[in-house]
């Protein structure tokens, strides 16, 4: 395969063996180096501002993730129609394609930030009935009204970059996201030490989302030069179409955010925002854990909507070795989660943080059985299957949404985790059966032997009370040999190279 060039410079686009593996080498860098400013950074924030302050600020960031959704899937839409018009050299298609999202984006954003700005005390009033400490009622108002402005503006320019994603160059998107979140670390950082509070972590968030847009438009600019930030005259005949699957895609985007954001509201109305600190710590370990098994997925989208029929035969390859190395690296990642995931809270945040512990193990359960599905998801949103996914989605929504609130009214935060593994299960039983039965003959099981694999250890390890391990040393040495062993094993079993998809090469 040979990748397209969009300028006369050296520029490469479009799916090959070197911009697959381009786009999968950038974002593991990138998630391994958050993750150890995560590290470093998430304890000494924690301590200083307090888990109720920081619990508050959880409950803004899932704001923020809802309001993400004011996206309506058009994001990932203008992904897919991007990648489509590389695949046939269409620059016309591909440049209206942004700017048809984007100018759909800016209709719905603009009321979002108007409605969410005049509803803050109502928003304030459900999550926090018995307000917060140290906290006023007009801070808190003044702070959830700059969270919905600022996510309606992140929500346009996330729509407009997402021609990178079609480019399939998500290389310029993930460096943009490392030295944001570096920055941004920093910045919040400085300003806890400083006693700047709850402020600290909204300066940090804000310069790291100024920062990474900037850069997203300077690699836009150079990879792109032909297309500019226009918004068009939105015509129904337009819109329609272009709704009807990105609406699809937005119930995919609803059942993640029901799995981990609506539920942070749910505990804050009902238990209070030091469970929100505990869940939202707990989330965040697993959707690391998460995001690295995921990592050889990026590409996936972008390729089979661009190779589609035409290059059949190349799409079917590039799926098949993506799918395989991501349930590996799951299996082992999910795994190790599970079995010290625990200790690992016990020993970088203390004692008060338990309850986060028994989080990673439930949330792990729920992500686990979402994984299994999340290749065949992107394979069918890629062919143009949106209704597929989305149905399976909003079962899982349903099941998830309510089973959260009546379980967390009556348990608290084990409740809203139940609430999410019964949503999973059911919303992937529902779109394994769809699936197949579109399939036909052609109907191929997702492979359960790394899975399989990784619950037995899992469990066998939880039972021999590895997440009990109180000292560092332990803990990185027996994590450090459990995953050495078994992610070549995964490998092995799944008949795949991870060292073959990072470098391009053949498996």
């Amino acid at each position: 395969m040979r990748a397209q060039a969009l300028t006369a410079r050296t520029v490469e686009t479009g799916t090959s063996t070197r911009t697959v593996a381009m786009v999968i080498r950038s974002a593991t860098g990138a998630a391994l180096i958050g993750y150890l400013v995560d590290l470093v950074v998430i304890p000494l924030v924690v301590r200083r501002v307090g888990a109720t302050t920081y619990g508050i600020w959880a409950a803004g960031a899932s704001i923020l993730a809802i309001a993400a959704l004011a996206d309506v899937g058009v994001r990932t839409e203008v992904g897919r129609r991007v990648a489509a018009a590389m695949g046939t050299g269409d620059r016309v298609a591909l440049r209206s394609a942004v700017q048809l999202g984007a100018s759909i984006l800016t209709l719905v954003a603009i009321p979002l930030a108007v409605v969410g700005w005049f509803a803050a005390p109502l928003i304030r009033g459900f999550l926090l009935p018995g307000g917060a400490a140290g906290e006023s009622a007009a801070e808190l108002d003044l702070f959830l009204r700059l969270i919905v402005v600022a996510g309606a503006i992140t929500v346009v320019g996330n729509g407009y970059f997402g021609v990178l994603r079609g480019v399939q160059r998500n290389d310029v998107e993930t460096r943009a996201v490392l030295i944001g979140s570096v920055v941004g670390a920093g910045v919040t950082l400085g300003a806890a030490l400083g006693g700047a509070g709850l402020w600290s972590l909204a300066a940090g968030w804000a310069v790291q989302t100024s920062l990474q847009l900037l850069l997203e438009w300077r690699g836009t600019r150079h990879i792109v030069p032909d297309l500019r930030f226009r918004l068009l005259r939105i015509r129904p005949s337009l819109m329609r179409p272009f709704l009807a699957l990105s609406g699809l895609v937005l119930l995919s985007q609803v059942s993640d955010v029901i799995d981990t954001q609506w539920d942070k509201l749910v505990l804050s109305h009902f238990v209070g925002p030091a469970a929100v600190a505990s869940f939202q710590l707990g989330t965040m370990l697993v959707l690391q854990a998460k995001a690295l098994a995921v990592l050889p997925l990026t590409p996936l989208l972008t390729a089979v909507s661009e190779l589609g029929r035409a290059r059949a035969s190349e799409a079917r390859l590039i799926y098949v070795r993506l799918e395989r190395t991501s349930l590996a690296v799951g299996a082992t990642v999910l795994s190790a989660a599970f079995a010290f995931g625990p200790a690992f809270v016990q020993l970088w945040l203390g004692a008060e943080f338990t309850p986060a512990g028994r989080v990673v193990r439930l949330l792990v359960v729920a992500v686990a059985i979402n994984l299994y599905a999340a290749p065949l998801a992107l394979r069918a949103f890629g062919e143009g299957a949106h209704r597929l996914p989305g149905i399976a989605s909003l079962v899982n929504v349903v099941i998830n949404g309510v089973l959260s609130v009546v379980l967390a009214s009556r348990i608290g935060l084990d409740g809203a985790l139940y609430g999410s593994i019964a949503g999973n299960v059911a919303g992937t039983a529902i779109f394994m059966v769809l699936m197949r039965r579109r399939s036909g003959g052609e109907w191929r099981w997702p492979s359960l032997r790394s899975m399989s694999l990784g619950a037995a250890l899992g469990c066998g390890l939880m039972f021999a009370h590895a997440g009990d391990i109180s000292t560092w040393p332990v803990l990185i040495a027996a994590a450090g040999l459990y995953a050495t062993a078994m992610l070549p094993l995964c490998l092995k079993l799944e008949g795949t190279s991870l060292r073959g998809v990072l470098r391009g090469t053949a498996a």
